[in-house]
């Protein structure tokens, strides 16, 4: 929408008054999403000077910008923020003049929702938790907590409308009677558009969750999660199960909103530690997009910083960096001619979640695994083993990561040949006579290992052209 000019004529309709309580909610609920200048942009508008009941009288901009003291773009973008948690709904009269800036803009203002409402409210309360953190968030929601009455120790006998008045009026009629203040504006809702719920069931149904527990107060949550924290199918699956109590095996909705922010809390100090971190390190975000002249660069960097590394090792750890992590699996597997399976795609991303590991030392680790240790698969078991093994052998790198690979290697063959000297004697070899189909068949399987090492090998050619055609410049 257009930004409104200060010369611009506005009016506000409003429901009356705020009561205390309703201006507590807006301070604690409301304040900390919006900022306090939305706050005195709302405040200001219910107190319009009023032409007839609940509605002010026509006014300008400019009159407005200097009871609040604020440019025409900070009350702009409050008055956006109060839109966004629905506490005000802005519409302009078409018909009152063809320029836009003379076009009268009516403010319709909403009443704050009541404490109950807005901590029942998924994507609120959410975005609020979001805001000022668990622990602020717990102690609100103790605070406006409304205690129940004991039902063994009260009974109710209040009376019904029916019952109090004796003149017949429709059931109907009865459900429609305005509310003496109004009704409050919807407040925002969570869509589906970027989120593919049926996907988000067929991953949690996987994890062996009872049907009975994926009911609307699930989607609702799990919507929200995604609008403030921007999570994906899987991403949510992992929270969910997070959530799940091992007595029980229920869900609990209430831990959901604590998970997610823990969670985007880790991966953000994951983040800022890999940018500190890397000594050598591309100048730019993961994945890094490298032109051959930064091609060329980062790979003298890397071997003025590490000269035991081979080129070939070099040109994989420039592929680490420039693939994102589900990219590079699939890339691997289709070379091998065969596909990364969803299972596949849920560890890795299950795998970002809980290690600090940074993401392209990550992708070494599935061609460590998948090329290096020729694992038809990426199993759960042996990628959380050697991804906790090298965070706790505080890899940063993939250079680090290529060399620990390297020592474990030796280390594990000397640890072989003591033992065998230990032992004394070695067992003499037994040549057994094999017939010619076995030979043939041996001597083909040999040739298809060849094969599937050179084919292992295009991810590392691939740099390396670009690298050569840098050098032809």
């Amino acid at each position: 929408m257009r930004q409104i000019s200060p010369n611009q004529p506005f009016q506000v309709r409003h429901q009356g008054p705020l009561s205390t309580r309703e201006q507590e909610g807006l301070v604690n609920f409301y304040q900390p999403l919006v900022g306090s200048d939305s706050l005195a942009l709302y405040l200001a508008l219910i107190h319009q000077p009023q032409e007839r009941l609940y509605w002010s009288q026509r006014s300008i901009h400019a009159q407005l910008l200097s009871t609040l003291n604020m440019g025409i773009e900070q009350v702009d973008k409050a008055r956006v923020k109060l839109e966004g948690v629905g506490l005000l709904r802005t519409y302009r009269e078409v018909d009152t003049h063809p320029d836009f800036d003379q076009q009268t803009l009516l403010y319709d203002v909403s009443l704050p929702l009541t404490g109950q409402e807005f901590l029942s409210h998924s994507l609120l309360s959410t975005a609020l938790m979001s805001q000022i953190g668990d622990q602020n968030y717990h102690q609100l929601v103790q605070e406006w907590e409304v205690s129940l009455l004991d039902k063994k120790k009260y009974t109710e006998i209040t009376q019904s409308f029916e019952q109090v008045f004796t003149y017949s009026i429709a059931k109907e009629e009865v459900q429609s009677l305005p509310s003496l203040r109004g009704e409050r504006q919807p407040v925002p809702t969570t869509g589906e558009e970027s989120f593919n719920y049926g996907n988000f069931l067929r991953y949690i149904m996987a994890e062996g969750i009872s049907h009975h527990q994926l009911n609307q107060a699930l989607k609702q949550e799990v919507l929200a999660l995604h609008s403030v924290y921007d999570l994906n199918e899987m991403d949510a699956t992992e929270i969910v199960k997070m959530s799940i109590n091992n007595t029980t095996g229920q869900i609990q909705l209430d831990q959901l909103k604590e998970i997610a922010q823990r969670r985007q809390h880790f991966r953000q100090k994951r983040s800022e530690a890999y940018k500190e971190s890397q000594e050598t390190a591309a100048d730019t975000a993961f994945p890094a997009i490298y032109d051959r002249q930064q091609l060329k660069e980062r790979k003298e960097k890397i071997q003025a910083r590490y000269e035991e590394l081979s080129s070939s090792e070099i040109d994989l750890i420039l592929v680490t960096e420039q693939i994102p992590n589900e990219d590079f699996l699939m890339q691997i597997q289709e070379r091998r001619g065969g596909f990364a399976t969803d299972q596949e795609r849920y560890f890795v991303r299950d795998l970002k979640t809980k290690t600090q590991l940074d993401l392209p030392v990550i992708n070494y680790l599935i061609y460590h695994l998948l090329i290096e240790r020729e694992q038809e698969s990426i199993f759960k078991g042996s990628l959380e083993r050697t991804a906790n093994q090298w965070q706790q052998a505080k890899i940063q790198t993939v250079a680090q990561a290529i060399l620990y690979v390297k020592e474990e290697t030796v280390r594990r063959q000397k640890q072989a040949e003591a033992r065998q000297q230990r032992s004394g004697y070695s067992r003499a070899k037994h040549q057994e006579v094999q017939p010619e189909w076995f030979q043939s068949t041996a001597e083909s399987a040999s040739q298809e290992d060849t094969d599937s090492a050179v084919d292992s090998q295009e991810l590392q050619r691939r740099v390396q052209r670009l690298y050569e055609e840098g050098d032809d410049d």
